[in-house]
């Protein structure tokens, strides 16, 4: 195991992502492109919502609440791995980055 360490980690990272399963990778994705772009915090049931959004490239994105997490936090973290991470704030869960460099990386 000790042989396979990543060297750097731009490496971490790449291994990190790759980990992600497949059928959570889009979520994934959504998740990180709403902490990357975001002006503010974003509480995990705010995240939690984006579980519920059908985008096709034909439509426009529509809402089915059907698809809702039952549990956000839990949906947040198994989509978002070890590069995100959910901290107290003001008596708000809120998702964030796990270390600043995960959004230097990926953006």
């Amino acid at each position: 195991m000790l042989k396979d360490l990543p060297e750097d980690l731009d490496k971490t990272y790449e291994q990190t992502l790759l980990g992600i399963d497949k059928e959570k990778r889009v979520y994934a994705q959504r998740l990180f492109k709403c902490l990357s772009e975001s002006i503010r915090p974003l509480r995990v049931e705010e995240l939690g919502e984006i579980f519920a959004v059908q985008f096709d490239a034909t439509d426009t994105p529509s809402f089915n609440e059907n698809f809702r997490a039952p549990d956000a936090e839990e949906a947040v973290m198994s989509a978002g791995t070890s590069l995100i991470a959910i901290v107290d704030q003001e008596g708000h869960r809120i998702v964030q980055f796990s270390h600043f460099s995960v959004k230097e990386y990926l953006t």
